[in-house]
């Protein structure tokens, strides 16, 4: 293994902190290169001498508040055993310093791909979402949020494997010294409203959010957010029509599952990440809006015939799109900023050889999976008028959730939680279990819910005595 390097050009902080680790570890590490630096402290390329492994070490700033986000950071990620979850090992040195040990990302973060400055594939950034929505589904589950998702968050092993790492929130929200309020955590381009002002219905729709905002990101192979030359940060507005692809290439199911998955209230959202992967993958039926038929015009069997032809020639084209010549001639014809196929090396947007596209999705069946090619056909004869069809069957309906006495408490349906008391929440037809969390205990204990499409159901929990 080639030696490791000191980085130069470290700021007066860093150095010091560097000087301070040294001084703790001795020789049980040999520090390398600064790997990057945040709120809670500096990470650290090191050696460890028993295994003979390159690791990571990151320690807190020399700051109690510093200190106390990494121990919860550390705790946290301790608890959501997953594949896909950063392993993080306490590792406390003394008073002056604490640290704690990682593996070593040698894929970098989702960060690292915007340097390259070109847009992933719909394939790549499905993968993606299937390895981080099992990960997070299952934290949530355990009553854990992320609450700081972001790119950097998300690292890569050597294979190409997601590791989701720094865990902050655990629900119920507690209140105390070393707790961290939810809109200390994000980073502001990656949360949602209620994030940012702290919101009792806090939960885990917030990652749902902030990971919908970076495949978004990465299917344009550009962030929503720039920081000027004179220091000013500045996040884009996310204008999504669910008519128009994000980007080429991108199934229109991505585009709606991305269009609801950052609405501006919660409840509008999926209701797992699960479910917004499945959406954006194409497995859902509801993934893609109604188009609108405008009425046909005299002359528009022609201009069909002539689109058809012009199709037809396309597609022919694009069949022979690998001849530059060929290609050249073409790209005119495609609105500004697409191509047929990427760049003309053909690598635009390609994962890397290793990277399976597979994920927890996998277990919920094939049958009827599309694999990302979400369209559709349908039928046309001009020469027959038939009726139209009836109002659809509500397939939704409304559960409102009251409690009465004690302090507002969050609400779980069917073992997630999705807000706080009073809560009005859409859900499929069907039997939901309805249960409280928080400081009391409830009567009644739980409750089912036989929902009706259309309908709007009343549940209504009393707080009993204090635990």
């Amino acid at each position: 293994m080639s030696p490791l390097h000191l980085t130069e050009g470290e700021g007066a902080e860093v150095a010091k902190l560097r000087d301070d680790l040294s001084s703790a570890v001795g020789n049980e590490y040999t520090l390398g290169a600064l790997l990057g630096a945040g709120r809670s402290g500096a990470v650290f390329h090191a050696r460890n001498a028993a295994t003979s492994r390159a690791v990571a070490l990151k320690v807190a700033w020399e700051d109690p508040a510093a200190r106390a986000q990494l121990a919860r950071e550390t705790s946290l990620s301790t608890e959501v055993a997953h594949p896909h979850v950063l392993e993080m090992r306490k590792l406390y040195l003394g008073k002056r310093i604490f640290a704690i040990e990682m593996p070593l990302a040698l894929g970098g973060t989702l960060d690292d791909l915007f340097q390259k400055g070109a847009a992933a594939s719909f394939h790549y950034v499905r993968g993606i979402l299937r390895q981080v929505a099992g990960a997070l589904d299952h934290a949530h589950a355990h009553g854990i949020v992320h609450g700081s998702l972001c790119p950097v968050k998300i690292l890569l092993d050597e294979n190409g494997q997601c590791l989701v790492s720094d865990f902050g929130l655990r629900l119920p929200l507690q209140t105390g010294p070393t707790t961290a309020r939810p809109s200390e955590l994000g980073a502001p381009a990656y949360m949602p409203l209620e994030q940012r002002r702290d919101r009792a219905d806090v939960d885990g729709r917030i990652d749902q959010y902030a990971l919908a905002v970076i495949a978004y990101e990465l299917l344009r192979g550009r962030r929503t957010w720039q920081v000027s030359a004179e220091g000013v940060f500045a996040v884009e507005a996310i204008e999504i029509m669910p008519t128009r692809a994000i980007a080429h290439g991108v199934p229109l199911s991505a585009t709606v599952a991305i269009k609801r998955a950052t609405s501006r209230e919660p409840g509008q959202r999926y209701a797992s990440i699960a479910e917004f992967v499945q959406a954006f993958s194409g497995d859902t039926s509801d993934a893609l809006p109604t188009p609108q038929r405008a009425p046909r015009k005299a002359g528009a069997g022609r201009r069909r015939s002539l689109l058809l032809g012009s199709t037809a020639l396309l597609a022919a084209i694009g069949i022979a799109g690998s001849r530059a010549s060929v290609r050249d001639k073409v790209r005119a014809l495609w609105p500004a900023g697409w191509s047929l196929s990427g760049d003309d090396s053909g690598s635009e947007g390609e994962p890397p050889a290793a990277f399976p596209d597979i994920g927890p999705l996998d277990t919920l069946g094939s049958s009827n999976r599309s694999g990302g090619d979400v369209a559709r056909s349908r039928r046309r004869n001009s020469a027959k008028v038939t009726p139209l069809p009836s109002a659809p069957r509500p397939t939704t309906g409304i559960i409102t959730i009251t409690l009465q006495g004690g302090s507002s408490a969050f609400v779980i349906i069917d073992g997630q939680t999705r807000g706080g008391t009073p809560l009005t929440w859409r859900a499929s037809a069907g039997r939901h279990i309805v249960s409280l969390r928080g400081e009391d205990k409830y009567t009644p204990p739980a409750m089912s819910v036989n929902l009706a499409g259309g309908d709007t159901a009343l549940v209504a929990f009393s707080a009993a005595t204090r635990r």
